[in-house]
């Protein structure tokens, strides 16, 4: 019987190494870029859908200031950057981006975890990206801050890099 880690490798959760072994004798061996690989893109899911799943709360109710309260914004003295998650620019498709990024991201996990092509995985995390280099124009633009939205932007990048090193083969 294969190691887990292998098994898990055969349906697309852990990526191998796939230009050398640190050691032939051992299966479950990764190289560094893979792991970092795996690392990047587990990484940016979690913190995606922390992000996304805080910046969906903070459309409909009060979120507490010290995710984003005045002191870090200064967009409004009472609501902080919360007003942010009820302007139009929250809801570019007219459904809010935190509900897209909610979906996005359980579609994601699924994906990965039924061994779905990762070209396929790369193509969402790139319309995720695309998305969040807009917003994130926006933001410096109008110079607003916003933890929670830059946390969402930098997820989508670890995404977007971690599934870029496994179509390149390094992850």
């Amino acid at each position: 019987m294969r190691p887990a880690a292998a098994r898990m490798s055969e349906r697309g959760i852990m990526w191998p190494q796939s230009i050398c072994r640190i050691d032939k004798n051992a299966e479950t061996e990764w190289l560094f870029l893979s792991e970092a690989a795996t690392a990047l893109f587990w990484a940016g899911l979690g913190v995606g859908m922390a992000a996304a799943c805080a910046a969906l709360y903070g459309r409909y109710r009060a979120l507490p200031a010290f995710l984003t309260g005045p002191e870090v914004c200064k967009l409004d003295e009472a609501n902080g950057c919360q007003v942010l998650f009820r302007t139009k620019n929250a809801a570019l498709l007219g459904v809010p981006n935190a509900v897209l990024g909610i979906a996005c991201y359980a579609l994601m996990a699924i994906g990965l975890a039924r061994g779905w092509p990762a070209w396929l995985l790369f193509a969402a995390a790139s319309a995720a990206l695309a998305m969040s280099v807009y917003l994130a124009f926006i933001l410096v633009r109008d110079r607003l801050e916003c933890r929670i939205c830059w946390t969402g932007h930098l997820a989508n990048t670890a995404l977007w890099l971690g599934l870029g090193l496994r179509l390149l083969g390094i992850g």
